[in-house]
């Protein structure tokens, strides 16, 4: 904006908003003649415009209502320069303390119900049906079978057969391969009563509200979160005998295959396990004493 200021007042006499308006047009004087000045120069150097801003008188004396805050503002804008450039972004302040911890909010509604657990399979050796007071399903009732208890080979776990098989083909393949035998109880009389040299049930069980199963040795309760399907005693082949097997928890009140009390060699056996000092504390461990086991579902 180029403004034009005179050294004498003028003769004419202006209001205060003329008076401020002229301060914006290019004429300030009645005539303007040789009093226009090169504003250029007055805008490069504060000393020169306050030396202008001195000379110029706005209006006569009998125009003294004029308000000096609006002159001052207008001062300050004819002085105040360009926007400089921003600055270089300060430093980030200190971390303030910790706020107070706010009021709990309420409970949200609750969420869908998620999948159904898998539940849990298991098998209950020395027993043809499943507990009734978990809540366990019968699958299926079979028989305790596996490898001949003279032979190296073949497998080393029990499994439970089902009664009635399924087989897909009559051919008979070379006979080199294993063997499956049908099991005994063995040296089970004091414990056992009666069922020395019958053979072994089993039943498959499924409980549907668990998700997890557990076999404790040496024990016939569970940890208290825990439900106990059954317990017993801990079997598997008899120490000298040629096959490996694993440890399996047989039921305390062992069933028997019908018509299975005659003894026989072509068979997989059962026998009591027995603690020892070799190895294991005593007490509380006892020397040859039989383990008992439980098996536990959550």
């Amino acid at each position: 904006t180029i403004i034009i200021a005179v050294k004498k007042p003028c003769k004419q006499t202006y209001g205060v908003e003329d008076t401020l308006r002229l301060l914006y047009l290019q004429l300030f004087d009645c005539s303007r003649g040789d009093r226009v000045r090169d504003m250029s120069r007055l805008e490069r150097t504060k000393i020169v415009l306050v030396n202008w801003y001195n000379t110029i008188i706005f209006v006569t004396e009998s125009s003294s209502e004029i308000n000096n805050t609006e002159v001052k503002d207008i001062y300050i804008q004819i002085l105040r320069g360009r926007d400089g450039r921003d600055g270089l972004t300060g430093r980030d302040g200190q971390k303030g303390e910790r706020g107070d911890i706010g009021i709990k909010g309420e409970s949200g509604p609750m969420g869908p119900a998620g999948p159904k657990s898998g539940g849990v399979v298991y098998t209950r050796w020395g027993r043809t049906s499943c507990p009734t007071d978990t809540g366990a399903e019968l699958l299926y009732e079979g028989i305790a079978g596996g490898s001949k208890w003279d032979q190296p080979g073949g497998g080393a776990n029990y499994i439970c057969l089902p009664k009635v098989p399924h087989y897909v083909s009559t051919h008979i393949p070379s006979l080199d391969g294993s063997y499956m035998y049908g099991s005994e109880y063995r040296s089970v009389n004091g414990i056992f009563l009666g069922k020395n040299y019958h053979n072994v049930p089993c039943a498959v069980c499924y409980t549907a509200k668990k998700s997890v199963k557990l076999m404790i040795p040496g024990r016939i309760t569970c940890p208290s979160t825990w439900t106990i399907e059954y317990k017993g005693y801990l079997m598997a082949e008899r120490y000298n005998h040629a096959r490996n097997t694993v440890y399996e928890c047989v039921d305390e009140n062992v069933e028997s295959l019908a018509g299975s009390d005659d003894s026989s060699n072509e068979v997989t056996v059962l026998y009591f396990i027995h603690s020892t000092c070799s190895g294991l504390p005593c007490p509380p461990y006892v020397n040859k004493r039989v383990l008992t086991c439980v098996v536990c579902t959550k």
